[in-house]
């Protein structure tokens, strides 16, 4: 039975790799070096699967970079390539390996087996050169802890477990000077080396999900609960100088400011469809909302995720339009600028777009 499994597989990887092909010698336009504002997102072009796309902000250009079945993960830190993860089939079934790309989505490479590790939660190195992430050890027996915290380089050598094997994974954060790794497991924080080596536990009386470290490093933010309350901390890499910001008990996805004194998120709501973006300043603990069917976000009726632009003048989000059902409408891509005075639609393909990330300037 396991035999006729792998070879049900890699016909399916064959397949898909057919498929690649042909896509890669379609005639599709591509972004150039001088296109600096690119956001990537990914467009849902199938029952449960999609591809990766990017739009100029400049010029209003839609550029498809994959065929279906692949979901966009993040950008390199210089902007230059895309990670991006594949499944084998069209069925929802969880991503089975991740690969990377240039950003114009040529020459992808392929960087981890699906016989060996399913893929979870991935980032980037800092220089550029691994990817650090969660996965599930298809080779432990089922019913065994087999998440575990990999490491692989980016020329698609082979993978290197950096962590034990736990029943489930968490969040994941690099340190910006690429010095060492923060990670949940279980509500808990843990501190390992970026090379590897015994991950300690930071003593940090809450329990945490989604973790994101600043850009200059000095602190990391996530939303968790503990004593103090419910909502989004922040925090030192030592687990030191813990605070929970002013959001209303507000807490959802979260992404720092470029200059790390503000912190943008989405409040937490059922489904995952949010009424309100939401702004707090780290220093002041001032905290700005901003709700659907008012002012500049008038036109929409929820919103699912917020990235801030390189420059954080700019804000870019999944959203649907209220003249439709919420639940039962196409989302878009619009953008606002930061103090949320005036809405611009960027897409409008009658699909699901979802942003993933804004090109990062080098």
């Amino acid at each position: 039975m396991e035999k006729q499994k792998y070879r049900l597989s890699g016909f399916i990887s064959l397949v898909m790799l057919v498929i690649w092909s042909q896509f890669m010698s379609a005639p599709f336009v591509q972004p150039t070096e001088s296109d600096a504002d690119l956001i990537l997102f990914y467009r849902l072009t199938g029952e449960k699967s999609g591809s990766v796309w990017t739009y100029n902000v400049a010029t209003g250009e839609e550029t498809r970079l994959t065929p279906d079945l692949h979901n966009a993960r993040n950008w390199s830190p210089d902007g230059s390539r895309i990670l991006i993860s594949e499944a084998l089939r069209d069925d929802g079934f969880p991503d089975a390996r991740l690969l990377v790309m240039d950003g114009d989505g040529q020459n992808h490479r392929l960087l981890t087996d699906s016989y060996d590790v399913y893929p979870g939660t991935a980032a980037w190195s800092t220089d550029g050169t691994r990817i650090i992430f969660w996965g599930i050890d298809l080779q432990v027996v089922v019913g065994q802890p087999r998440w575990a915290i990999y490491d692989v380089p980016v020329t698609g050598s082979p993978t290197r477990r950096l962590t034990k094997h736990t029943a489930r994974n968490g969040g994941l954060a690099i340190a910006p000077d690429g010095s060492q790794i923060i990670f949940t497991q279980d509500g808990r924080l843990y501190k390992l080396p970026a090379n590897g080596g015994e991950p300690t536990t930071l003593d940090v009386p809450i329990r945490i999900g989604l973790l994101s470290w600043s850009p200059d490093g000095t602190m990391l933010a996530g939303t968790g609960s503990g004593s103090l309350g419910t909502g989004i901390y922040v925090f030192g890499p030592d687990g030191s100088n813990l605070r929970l910001l002013d959001t209303d008990g507000l807490a959802g996805h979260v992404s720092w400011s470029p200059d790390s004194k503000e912190i943008l998120f989405i409040t937490d709501s059922a489904g995952g469809w949010s009424p309100t973006l939401a702004i707090v300043n780290i220093e002041t603990n001032r905290l700005d909302t901003y709700h659907v069917g008012e002012g500049a976000l008038e036109p929409l009726a929820a919103i699912t995720r917020a990235v801030w632009s390189p420059d954080g003048t700019q804000i870019a989000l999944t959203g649907r339009y209220r003249e439709n059902n919420p639940y039962d409408s196409h989302t878009s891509i619009y953008m606002v600028d930061q103090e949320v005075t005036y809405l611009q639609r960027l897409t409008d393909s009658e699909l699901n777009d979802s942003v993933v990330q804004w090109r990062p300037r080098p």
